[in-house]
């Protein structure tokens, strides 16, 4: 929508367009008949830079010759919330530029420095942190009040350095200033937070120094992040990572083991979990967020809570967002029949051709990792045990329903949306018993090992996630199938919708991996997954066929064998 000024009116016909002016010296107004509340001589026309393009620098001069006195002050305010809407737009772009800079700059660094300069570098742009940034990932109304760099940890890999961010933010209720300013600011200029704000000299002359000395030692006015200052536009954003300085000076890294988390709620509806079992896990992420809350600054501001993303750079996130959102219809199609196949959509945006944010799954735990990490953990059965306890209590039979669940919702969306590289690196199992699917590089068209697709199984079901069921004789492994074939006959019925998601992603989107074949190729194979041509009795027996291919499918644990051999990914 184009912006106006409050004197685009008739009150100020002298607005010229925006084309260069002569020097102010030069212009003469019209003094033939003034009006009463007109300009009284020359020396009052207005010549006022603006940004017009949104870039952040004045690049247009517009002339104002017949400004009034009562206007000046409506010009004036005008100028004010424009300057902050722009700086924060653009304070927000700087701030996620700045994420994924750190990661993309942390491949150059030696591997065992890297933790270290991560550190250094989330904690130098602590100092300049806007007011109203907020973290992409999440959903609910915040902006963020200070990073963590102590909890920050890097994922190194062959080809990228992506690290886990966490952070405090502040809530924003939907009905409190802060929430209009934060949604609305083209209403006005917005309060400013004056614990982290930004710490660029500026109108105010603060440094880095200084900004960070508030931080850590708030004045009893300043301690709660919800008490502002009065409206002022905002600085601009002023900070640049640097990872490549002062990497001589850090010590030797040593491994930290992987900080998964798991709620231990219900504890007493089962035995004591084993020791080595639950060090593996790591810390619960409420506890986590508990210990945090103590130590910080903000910890006695009501609305504080603690996020976490994965910043990753020299990867394009594109596909990835697509089969999200592609999942999350999965999720919305069960949801509303309701139909208990459990799916967990997760975001994931895409800040350029190679860099994005990726939501955290707190309180999960890879298959791989996990079998790593715990001596006791040699099947997926074993876990259930030593994390629910035994067979027959209660805890182990709701987890093993919520595997059930979850097992079901994914084997139909591995099956339609032809998902592949399932091997335990991308299994992933939360706090509850279910399991979660993560990274999809090869669905559609694509897959591993290219026209020879390693994996010919419909969907991953080994023999040792039956074993978690109970058996071929059991309820949970009748309940599984009994799910799956009600899940996909109800897919079945949003044919058209999900075919028209994929059909208009494809579009500008042509080179992307799972898009390989071609348009055409894509849409055929889909709808015949999806059975457009078959009655309902025919996708059921289908369903029942595919689950008799996929249990304890040979080309499976090939597969499995293959990634352990070549990546040293546990089966």
């Amino acid at each position: 929508m184009k912006e106006t000024s409050p004197l685009d009116s008739s009150s100020s016909p002298g607005a010229s367009s925006a084309l260069p002016v002569p020097e102010e010296d030069s212009v003469q107004p019209d003094t033939k008949n003034p009006s009463p509340d007109s300009l009284h001589t020359a020396a009052t026309v207005r010549q006022v830079d603006l940004d017009i393009t949104g870039s952040g620098e004045n690049d247009t001069r517009m002339q104002f010759s017949a400004l009034k006195v009562s206007d000046e002050a409506k010009l004036q305010h005008w100028l004010d919330a424009r300057t902050e809407r722009s700086n924060i737009f653009h304070a927000q772009l700087d701030f996620v530029k700045c994420l994924t800079h750190i990661s993309h700059g942390l491949f150059e660094i030696e591997r065992e420095h890297r933790r270290d300069v991560l550190r250094r570098e989330l904690e130098k742009l602590n100092d300049f942190i806007p007011t109203n940034v907020f973290i992409p990932t999440e959903l609910r109304p915040h902006r963020v009040l200070r990073i963590v760099p102590e909890d920050a940890h890097v994922f190194s890999t062959k080809e990228r350095v992506p690290y886990l961010l966490v952070v405090e933010v502040e809530d924003l209720s939907t009905n409190t200033p802060d929430a209009v300013s934060h949604h609305d600011s083209h209403r006005g200029p917005g309060p400013l937070r004056r614990i982290g704000s930004l710490s660029s000299p500026g109108p105010s002359g603060r440094s880095p120094t200084s900004a960070r000395s508030q931080r850590h030692a708030p004045s009893e006015r300043d301690e709660v992040a919800g008490d502002h200052m009065p409206n002022q536009p905002e600085s601009k954003f002023a900070f640049s990572p640097d990872v490549t300085s002062g990497v001589g000076s850090t010590g030797k890294l040593t491994k930290r083991e992987s900080s998964f988390k798991f709620d231990l709620q219900h504890a007493d509806d089962r035995r004591p979990p084993d020791e080595e079992l639950l060090k593996a896990l790591g810390e619960p992420w409420a506890k986590k967020s508990e210990r945090l809350r103590r130590t910080s600054p903000f910890g006695s501001n009501p609305n504080w809570r603690l996020v976490s993303c994965i910043v990753k750079a020299r990867d394009q996130l594109r596909q990835e967002m697509f089969a999200q959102r592609l999942i999350q219809e999965f999720a919305r199609i069960f949801e509303k029949a309701s139909i208990p196949c459990w799916l967990r959509a997760y975001q994931i945006i895409s800040t350029s051709s190679d860099s994005g944010l990726i939501e955290t799954l707190t309180d999960a735990i890879s298959i791989d990792s996990l079998k790593k990490h715990s001596p006791n953990v040699v099947t997926l059965q074993d876990y259930f045990v030593g994390r629910f306890g035994g067979r027959g209590s209660h805890a182990h039979k709701r987890a093993v329903r919520c595997f059930v669940q979850s097992m079901a919702g994914y084997s139909i969306v591995q099956y339609l949306l032809n998902i592949k590289d399932r091997h335990n690196g991308n299994l992933m199992i939360d706090s509850e018993g279910h399991i979660i699917h993560i990274d999809f590089g090869f669905l559609l068209s694509n897959s591993p090992g290219g026209s020879m697709e390693f994996e010919k199984s419909p969907f991953k079901l080994t023999n040792e996630m039956v074993q978690v069921m109970g058996g071929t004789k059991s309820g949970a492994w009748k309940l599984f199938k009994k799910l799956c074939v009600q899940g996909y006959l109800e897919a079945c019925r949003y044919a058209n919708k999900i075919m028209l998601m994929v059909d208009i992603a494809y579009p500008g989107n042509e080179l992307m991996p799972c898009f390989f074949h071609g348009r055409e190729y894509i849409l055929e194979n889909l709808r015949d997954r999806l059975g457009v041509d078959l009655s309902k009795k025919e996708r059921a027996s289908r369903m029942m066929k595919l689950i008799n291919t996929a249990h304890g499918n040979w080309t499976t644990k090939a597969y499995d064998q293959f990634q352990k051999v070549s990546l040293g990914i546990a089966k």
